[in-house]
């Protein structure tokens, strides 16, 4: 098995005792929102994908031409069409509009304007779907990150939501070809704030240290926002360029008892994520965490979530004695740090 394949085996199998112990397991805390399906979910979700024109008989309506599953004869569109996209298609006979239903029964949904390029995609994508219903989430996200930094501003927007749905395990093993002055310069669109985390984590990606600068600043400006504004993503991808002159100076953040301890969980996430790949790397980031847990205890549960949910069983035995001293207060943090325990002992009896 790859390296790969070992890590995300190690992760999920860490990931599915968490959740069978009840674990109070932590969504992504780089966003503040949950992403939105973007258009390749809908696609998966749909047992009807059909690609419409203006109807010959009545202009203002669409018509299906086709079918990427389901029968186009079956697809009734409720939609007018505006006379701006009306104007688009006429002058573009291979161009149409992606429609999809929700499930099988549920309503239709325009999904995307299909210009040549983003047909072109169309065209690679849905011979796949059957596939990605099962497996193949690498392959999806591979096809994506080959389009982030696409002419088209319609398949590169795409490109950042399906990678902004990626694990980052998986974004570390991308061949991504960032180029830096380009996500610099879209990285503070205010249309687009909610793709900050990515661009971030990409720009860490990059191995370019022309970004350190940038990531450096951007960790004390969010760590100095009211409130905190995407802490972890801005200290992962500054780890991922600096190594441990980045962690240290995470550390240093994630003593700062100013900064709320929810807000510290993304610092923490960060070290567990850089922690899970880099086995050097990771030894360093338990020693030090150690004494920073022995001065504020109050960090437990949050150690305990996300080095946890990913397999990392270092700090079994502080956490023992965390639990024998009684001085953890909070009911969830309680939860998290006996359940640490208990699938950290589980584990080495396994060993």
């Amino acid at each position: 098995m790859t390296d790969l394949g070992n890590w995300l085996k190690r992760g999920a199998v860490a990931l599915v005792l968490w959740l069978m112990a009840g674990a109070l397991a932590l969504a992504c805390s780089f966003h503040t929102y949950t992403p939105a399906p973007t258009v390749i979910d809908r696609m998966l979700g749909s047992d009807h994908i059909v690609l419409a024109r203006p109807d010959p008989t009545d202009p203002t309506r669409f018509v299906a031409v086709s079918a990427i599953r389901g029968h186009a004869g079956d697809a009734d569109l409720p939609f007018d069409l505006d006379p701006l996209t009306r104007h688009r298609l006429e002058a573009a006979p291979d161009d149409a509009v992606l429609f999809a239903r929700d499930g099988a029964y549920g309503p239709w949904r325009e999904l995307a304007y299909l210009d040549p390029d983003y047909r072109a995609l169309i065209d690679t994508v849905a011979p796949k779907l059957d596939h990605w219903e099962i497996d193949g989430d690498f392959e999806r996200f591979e096809i994506f990150a080959a389009l982030h930094g696409h002419d088209n501003p319609a398949l590169r927007h795409l490109a950042y939501r399906e990678l902004d749905r990626a694990p980052y395990e998986i974004l570390q093993a991308l061949d991504l070809k960032v180029d830096v002055p380009e996500v610099l310069a879209l990285i503070d669109q205010p249309q687009d704030a909610d793709l900050r985390p990515i661009r971030l984590l990409l720009l860490g990606l990059s191995g370019d240290a022309d970004a350190v600068p940038f990531l450096r600043r951007g960790l004390t400006r969010a760590h100095d926002a009211e409130p905190p504004a995407y802490l972890g993503a801005y200290a992962t991808a500054l780890i991922e360029l600096t190594g441990d002159v980045g962690v240290a100076e995470v550390e240093a953040l994630v003593t700062d008892r100013t900064i709320p301890i929810e807000i510290r969980e993304q610092l923490i996430e960060a070290l567990a994520i850089h922690a899970f790949f880099d086995p050097d790397l990771g030894a360093g980031i338990a020693t030090r965490l150690g004494p920073i847990l022995s001065q504020d205890v109050g960090l437990g549960g949050a150690i305990a979530r996300q080095f946890g949910v990913r397999g990392d069983w270092s700090f079994h035995a502080p956490f023992v004695t965390l639990l024998d001293q009684g001085v953890v207060r909070n009911p969830y943090d309680l939860i998290a740090l006996n359940q640490y325990v208990m699938i950290a002992s589980e584990s080495a009896a396994l060993d």
